[in-house]
């Protein structure tokens, strides 16, 4: 994130070069430009990412695990990097102008906040969304002292209808057309590999039984590779993520550190959940940090019960 906020501040230093980004993505790399507030055009922020925006994504992870580390009340240093990294990562989101981002880390946040309420920290709970506010507020309003009211123009169009004719407008055609058009032609899907790398790597554009399709959503490409059976055991898979790692960080009083890193993941797992609505999650690098994150949280309780167990046993 903070590399992010440098590409914005100072891009012929830190951003890719003109050529590098138009060479990647082709005739839309101009439209990831946002224009400063002196008028001045820059690329969207990178992170370490080679996409436009990319910082954006960790934005996200800084501004949810920043208010995971202040809930545990660590050492003044940790704080203040906490603190600096969730500014950091608001700047980054708001200045990507990606929306589904924004809304999908709002309701993370609000999960930790939730979760602190169901096990009674309710100072806690009140503490964190004070700052949170705070942080939120002050790094929108520094966001907007270099990069005007063009993100702010376009976060606005969430509240300018509602929520469904929102997300009907901008992701939810998608999810339309998977049911009603992709369902009747591909219930026990379209085959394996019909779309994405995979289909870049290894599909045969010649053969006329196993052309190209296109994904926008996870459900379309559960659906496309196994059809409505891979679609319910996916969303069951997800959501015994979900409810696993919210048992853990509800329940588990014996460890601390494991219950409120349970804590993170299950908010993080919310917003995930959501994506699959927006995005194909599962194709990339996000499905993999999902599933790790998910397995790493279940083995440590698992170990720490196992020891408990063998404790009591003796």
């Amino acid at each position: 994130s903070v590399v992010g906020v440098l590409q914005v501040y100072f891009p012929e230093r830190f951003a890719p070069s003109a050529e590098f980004v138009r060479t990647l993505l082709g005739q839309m790399a101009d439209g990831l430009r946002i224009t400063l507030d002196d008028g001045k055009q820059v690329w969207r922020p990178f992170g370490l990412s080679d996409s436009p925006g990319g910082a954006a994504t960790s934005g996200s992870f800084a501004v949810i695990s920043g208010i995971a580390i202040l809930i545990r009340r660590p050492h003044w240093v940790l704080r203040a990097l906490s603190v600096c990294g969730v500014l950091a990562g608001v700047f980054c989101i708001y200045i990507s102008e990606i929306r589904s981002i924004l809304v999908v880390t709002l309701l993370d946040a609000c999960v930790l906040v939730a979760i602190q309420v169901i096990k009674k920290r309710l100072t806690s709970a009140t503490a964190t969304l004070i700052v949170l506010t705070l942080l939120v507020v002050l790094g929108i309003g520094w966001t907007q002292s270099i990069g005007g009211v063009s993100a702010q123009d376009r976060v606005r169009t969430l509240v300018s209808s509602s929520v469904t004719s929102v997300y009907y407008r901008n992701r939810g055609i998608f999810l339309e057309s998977a049911i009603f058009d992709e369902v009747p032609k591909y219930p026990l899907g379209a085959g394996l590999g019909r779309y994405g790398m995979m289909y870049t790597y290894f599909g045969d554009p010649t053969q006329p039984k196993s052309t190209p399709l296109w994904v926008e959503i996870q459900l379309t490409g559960w659906l496309y590779d196994g059809g409505l059976p891979l679609v319910v055991l996916g969303y069951a898979a997800v959501g015994i993520a979900f409810v696993t790692t919210f048992r853990i960080a509800v329940n588990d009083q014996s460890n601390r550190l494991i219950a409120d890193c349970a804590g993170v993941v299950t908010a993080l797992n919310a917003g995930w959940i959501i994506v699959t609505l927006s995005y194909p999650l599962f194709i990339g690098q996000g499905g993999m940090i999902f599933w790790l994150l998910n397995a790493a949280v279940f083995s440590a309780a698992n170990y720490e019960h196992s020891k408990r167990s063998a404790g009591t046993k003796n």
